[in-house]
């Protein structure tokens, strides 16, 4: 005697889809602004600071470019020596002569002592891979980029996923801690 067995492959197929859509509707609700959350209006601007839709800066030591960033608009605040950041793109000048572009949402620029924090889709690429993160700290007194929060790195035929990450632009050399995972291909450039 022959059992039916389509019932059976029939509910495969429809477990997945509904898997799916549970996952898809669950990260759109992770997404979604909090309801509970109230607006916050940002403080007038004080005597002391300046508003500019367009910011250049450019960083040189001893005659060498080490780094140029541009922002679509900054609110300079004199009395704290910062400037917050919307739209930021730098490039940081490796002394072989390659680059590394960085991108994101928003930052805050640190006037007195040229260190730069940046958050919000943060992306950082070079001729050989890109780097995806949420926060990024650029410390110039030892020209070091820093992720505290998870962050994806991957080039044509690797990928590698960390916790945190230490960037020493000056020796073009990062060292990744907290669950270190990665694949590697024999065609890996990293």
């Amino acid at each position: 005697m022959r059992r039916k067995k389509r019932p059976v492959l029939i509910f495969i197929p429809i477990g997945i889809i509904i898997g799916i859509l549970a996952t898809t509707m669950m990260l759109a609700y992770l997404h979604q602004p909090s309801q509970t959350a109230e607006p916050v209006e940002p403080s007038p601007p004080s005597e002391n600071d300046t508003t500019m839709n367009r910011l250049f800066q450019v960083s040189t030591k001893q005659g060498r470019t080490e780094w140029k960033l541009e922002a679509a608009s900054a609110e300079m605040d004199k009395m704290n020596n910062i400037g917050r950041l919307k739209d930021v793109s730098i490039v940081f000048y490796l002394k072989s002569g390659s680059e590394v572009s960085l991108t994101a949402d928003r930052g805050i620029f640190h006037t007195d002592s040229k260190d730069i924090e940046v958050s919000g889709n943060v992306v950082v690429v070079n001729r050989n891979y890109k780097m995806v993160t949420e926060r990024l700290k650029y410390r110039d007194s030892r020209r070091t980029l820093t992720s505290s929060t998870p962050l994806a790195i991957s080039d044509n035929s690797s990928s590698l996923m960390a916790d945190r990450m230490v960037y020493d632009i000056a020796k073009n050399e990062s060292v990744f801690e907290g669950n270190v995972m990665g694949f590697f291909s024999d065609k890996a450039t990293f």
